[in-house]
Protein backbone atom coordinates (compact mmCIF):
# COMPACT_ATOMS: atom_id res chain seq x y z
CA UNK A 1 0.00 0.00 0.00
CA UNK A 2 1.46 3.47 -0.68
CA UNK A 3 1.75 6.13 2.11
CA UNK A 4 -1.30 8.05 0.90
CA UNK A 5 -3.43 5.08 0.72
CA UNK A 6 -2.51 3.78 4.29
CA UNK A 7 -3.30 7.53 5.63
CA UNK A 8 -6.66 7.62 3.92
CA UNK A 9 -7.44 4.09 5.90
CA UNK A 10 -5.72 5.65 9.23
CA UNK A 11 -7.90 9.05 8.62
CA UNK A 12 -11.12 6.81 8.09
CA UNK A 13 -10.75 4.46 11.33
CA UNK A 14 -10.20 7.88 13.22
CA UNK A 15 -13.68 9.50 11.99
CA UNK A 16 -15.41 6.16 12.29
CA UNK A 17 -14.23 6.18 16.38
CA UNK A 18 -15.92 9.33 16.28
CA UNK A 19 -18.73 8.67 14.75
CA UNK A 20 -19.03 6.01 17.07
CA UNK A 21 -18.24 8.04 20.39
CA UNK A 22 -21.17 10.64 19.41
CA UNK A 23 -23.48 8.37 18.53
CA UNK A 24 -22.96 6.66 22.52
CA UNK A 25 -22.92 10.34 23.77
CA UNK A 26 -26.05 11.50 21.79
CA UNK A 27 -28.40 8.21 22.90
CA UNK A 28 -26.62 8.22 26.04
CA UNK A 29 -27.60 11.89 26.81
CA UNK A 30 -31.43 11.22 25.08
CA UNK A 31 -31.77 8.18 27.41
CA UNK A 32 -31.04 9.95 30.49
CA UNK A 33 -33.43 12.80 29.93
CA UNK A 34 -36.18 10.56 28.60
CA UNK A 35 -35.29 8.39 32.36
CA UNK A 36 -35.35 11.91 34.30
CA UNK A 37 -38.56 12.64 32.72
CA UNK A 38 -40.44 8.90 32.48
CA UNK A 39 -39.89 8.70 36.52
CA UNK A 40 -40.29 12.40 37.55
CA UNK A 41 -43.65 12.00 35.59
CA UNK A 42 -44.71 8.39 36.83
CA UNK A 43 -44.07 6.70 34.04
CA UNK A 44 -44.82 8.86 31.33
CA UNK A 45 -42.60 9.30 28.47
CA UNK A 46 -43.54 11.76 25.63
CA UNK A 47 -44.30 10.20 22.18
CA UNK A 48 -41.58 12.78 20.20
CA UNK A 49 -39.10 11.59 22.72
CA UNK A 50 -39.35 8.18 21.32
CA UNK A 51 -39.89 9.15 18.11
CA UNK A 52 -36.48 10.54 18.18
CA UNK A 53 -35.31 8.01 20.07
CA UNK A 54 -36.04 5.46 17.54
CA UNK A 55 -35.10 7.58 14.61
CA UNK A 56 -31.72 8.07 15.68
CA UNK A 57 -31.18 4.31 16.39
CA UNK A 58 -32.99 3.58 12.50
CA UNK A 59 -30.67 5.99 11.01
CA UNK A 60 -27.56 4.24 12.74
CA UNK A 61 -28.39 0.81 11.87
CA UNK A 62 -29.99 1.41 8.31
CA UNK A 63 -26.45 3.40 7.81
CA UNK A 64 -24.58 0.33 9.44
CA UNK A 65 -26.33 -1.77 7.05
CA UNK A 66 -25.98 0.00 3.73
CA UNK A 67 -22.10 0.24 4.37
CA UNK A 68 -22.49 -3.28 5.16
CA UNK A 69 -23.92 -3.92 1.79
CA UNK A 70 -21.23 -2.04 0.03
CA UNK A 71 -18.50 -3.80 1.38
CA UNK A 72 -19.87 -7.45 0.28
CA UNK A 73 -20.93 -5.92 -3.02
CA UNK A 74 -17.80 -3.19 -3.96
CA UNK A 75 -18.97 -3.30 -8.22
CA UNK A 76 -22.86 -3.13 -7.21
CA UNK A 77 -24.34 0.26 -8.19
CA UNK A 78 -26.52 2.28 -5.52
CA UNK A 79 -30.58 2.12 -6.02
CA UNK A 80 -32.04 5.38 -5.38
CA UNK A 81 -35.72 4.65 -3.73
CA UNK A 82 -36.73 8.34 -4.70
CA UNK A 83 -36.76 7.88 -8.40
Amino acid sequence: RTRSELQLRELTLRAEEEDARMYSRLLCGMYDQISCRYFASGGYVHPLSKKSFQGIVNTKQTKDQDLEHREQNPNSEDIDDDD
